[in-house]
């Protein structure tokens, strides 16, 4: 038996670990549905079974973003996520409500008062 060493050409040596993470199952994001209202914006987040204590919010400020985050085991319906949203220049970033009910996380966002034209003489 004759054995001979076989060399990879030289793309399928570059496209190998990039294929290993590329097909990768998506990572999980829940189903959410954001909706423009008449004060400002809703966000609904779909987290059947999660309890509000295993939910992480928090707004940077710096970056005018929201980062919501499940680490726990999850359910049958729910798996560990993280969802960014940015927010708009126009939303009051202390306005933001936070509820829990009925398995679905919302948020409600505050326009500013108008205050894209200001009088400074």
């Amino acid at each position: 038996m004759i054995f001979t060493k076989t060399t990879k050409h030289p793309f399928d040596l570059f496209m190998e670990p990039l294929m290993d993470t590329a097909w990768d199952s998506p990572k999980f994001s829940p189903k959410s549905k954001i909706k423009e209202t008449e004060t400002g914006f809703e966000i609904a987040i779909a987290v059947p079974g999660i309890k509000s204590d295993e939910l992480s919010v928090e707004v940077d400020s710096a970056k005018n973003t929201l980062h919501i985050e499940f680490e726990g085991e999850g359910n049958a319906f729910v798996q560990a996520f993280k969802k960014v949203y940015e927010i708009p220049q126009i939303i009051d970033l202390d306005s933001i409500e936070v509820s829990v009910d009925m398995g679905i996380l919302k948020l409600t966002m505050t326009r500013k008062e108008d205050a894209s034209r200001k009088k400074i003489l």
